[in-house]
């Protein structure tokens, strides 16, 4: 039984894989992400947070430690002010 589901997991991901035509395309995306890594980076070091925050969802959740969680992209674009005022 563990050998079939080994299987199917496989064929899977092989369907998935394939529907997403990611096979032979793993450098052209991997450079892609890290270009948009780079992108933050630099824009968070620059304070251009709103080029951050436009990477981020409308119902984005952040956690800061000790702290109660930041609901919304507009909440914590409104933290994100408090903090650049500081």
């Amino acid at each position: 039984m563990k050998s079939i589901n080994i299987i199917l997991s496989a064929f899977l991901c092989v369907i998935f894989l394939s529907y997403y035509n990611i096979f032979g395309q793993e450098d052209e995306v991997r450079k892609f992400i890290e270009s948009i890594e780079d992108d933050i980076n630099k824009e968070a070091l620059e304070g251009g947070y709103e080029t951050v925050i436009s990477y981020f969802a409308d119902d984005i959740i952040v956690v800061p430690i000790f702290q109660s969680p930041i609901k919304g992209k507009e909440a914590y674009r409104e933290e994100v002010k408090k903090l650049k005022k500081n």
